[in-house]
């Protein structure tokens, strides 16, 4: 997908989909980084609907995350690529204002232990402290536990790029994949 909508907006005569529009590779990059950038927005606003408090998340919660996250197939492409497009952008002012509202929309749901390590690796911000990253770790895990265990592969690619740990153990000593 990464290099299909790559070609659509970048082909070698600098026109989009064979159109009379043309595109710089600076707004190609734009366009597609507030793409994500608002689809990442939309499916933190839904996690929001959660329990705030991830310490009362039962099994059930752990499913219907990972379930939520099966069925976001521009998740993926968004997390593995938006820092690419972003600094492709070249400090463009509407990316980076944003970005900002999407860090202080993910601060006060818990969206931000699930996206925290992604976050501060790809983003280079820090949203939770030694402690809350701990908890943040056990949390990305048991949703890759859910997530394995109801054959959800695309919900576990995105776990393990945000940073789910393909090698935790359950309380019964399993892995979440084989």
């Amino acid at each position: 997908m990464h290099h299909t909508v790559r070609e659509f907006f970048l082909s070698p005569d600098g026109c989009v989909a064979k159109s009379a529009f043309k595109m710089s590779k600076k707004d190609a990059h734009i366009c597609i980084s507030i793409t994500c950038i608002r689809y990442l927005m939309l499916c933190v606003a839904n996690v929001a609907k959660s329990p705030p408090d991830i310490k009362s998340w039962t099994w059930e919660h752990y499913e219907s995350c990972a379930q939520y996250l099966n069925e976001r197939p521009l998740a993926n492409y968004a997390l593995c690529y938006l820092k690419d497009h972003i600094d492709g952008c070249h400090g463009d002012m509407n990316v980076l204002h944003l970005v900002s509202q999407f860090l202080n929309e993910l601060t006060c749901n818990p969206a931000v232990y699930l996206l925290e390590r992604w976050v501060n690796s790809h983003l280079n911000k820090i949203l939770l402290s030694s402690e809350e990253s701990g908890a943040a770790e056990d949390f990305r895990n048991k949703i890759l536990h859910a997530a394995a265990t109801k054959g959800f592969s695309q919900a576990a690619e995105v776990l393990l790029v945000v940073g789910a740990n393909a090698d935790s153990k359950d309380k019964n000593g399993r892995t979440p994949l084989p």
